[in-house]
């Protein structure tokens, strides 16, 4: 792991990016990629791809969000019908 590596939920906000919420600021950016060893990393370039962004989370809201949809899913599939094929 690199000293930089950090362990946050990237891939739940990554998909909860699909569902509109004001705890994510997305913005229109220009980016050019590099691999650096093993790592991907994305760098603003003025001749880079327009690419739509993650700019700042409101991490308390987005907690919110994330355990509120896992909870309403958990709680359909615990339903009195859960097991019924």
């Amino acid at each position: 792991m690199p000293p930089d590596g950090v362990a946050f939920l990237h891939d739940p906000l990554t998909v909860a990016a699909l569902f509109p919420g004001a705890w994510l600021t997305l913005r229109d950016a220009r980016l050019a990629y590099a691999i650096k060893g093993d790592l991907f990393r994305l760098r603003p370039a003025s001749d880079g791809r327009v690419a739509r962004a993650s700019v700042a989370v409101d991490g308390a809201a987005f907690e919110r969000f994330f355990v509120d949809r896992v909870g309403r899913f958990l709680a359909r599939r615990s339903g009195p019908h859960a097991h019924a094929k």
